[in-house]
């Protein structure tokens, strides 16, 4: 989910229930004010483990549905743009719970 706050948002937030996991955060200043803004995807998840960071990234992109749609599509047809993007995205989704979870 793509959001955007005043403060710098803390890359896990615990929530008590949750976790509020902020990435891909970009500082930008406003042109009229020159306040500082930030601009950031963020996802909620119940367990701080690898895959469940990893799933639930995907998942703001990708419909289990449209996985599998896509992995068949690869099976019968080959790559094709669309599953480069894809795999694109799982490699940055598994980078970015190594970040979170400080396995780099």
């Amino acid at each position: 989910m793509k959001n955007t706050a005043f403060k710098k948002p803390q890359a896990v937030k615990d929530c008590k229930t949750h976790f509020e996991l902020s990435y891909n955060i970009d500082e930008t200043k406003e042109d009229e004010t020159e306040r500082t803004m930030y601009n950031f995807d963020f996802v909620k998840v119940v367990n701080l483990d690898y895959e469940t960071i990893v799933s639930a990234i995907i998942r703001q992109k990708y419909s289990i549905d449209k996985e599998f749609a896509l992995n068949n599509n690869y099976q019968t047809e080959g790559t094709s743009q669309e599953w480069e993007s894809y795999q694109a995205d799982r490699v940055m989704a598994k980078t970015i719970a190594k970040q979170i979870l400080g396995k780099n």
